[in-house]
């Protein structure tokens, strides 16, 4: 699917040169690297999971909105 690598020889020699040219796009988390970021931000972290190809991760934030005097 990617016209410009040409023939699949050429796309094979490309992508084995990722570090030079870099035409690859990947991304590389973990659950720990995702708890930093959300955490980062502003939320709290409440569950986590691990499966065998993907993450899932439940944050929440407080809202900064007070509750109204009765």
């Amino acid at each position: 699917m990617d016209l410009a690598a040409g023939d699949i020889d050429n796309f094979k020699k490309r992508s084995l040169d990722n570090f030079n040219n870099r035409t690859l796009h990947h991304h590389v988390f973990d659950l720990d690297i995702m708890s930093q970021m959300v955490e980062f931000v502003g939320f709290k972290c409440q569950k986590k999971y691990e499966g065998s190809k993907d993450f899932y991760l439940l944050a929440t934030k407080e809202s900064k909105l007070t509750q109204p005097q009765l």
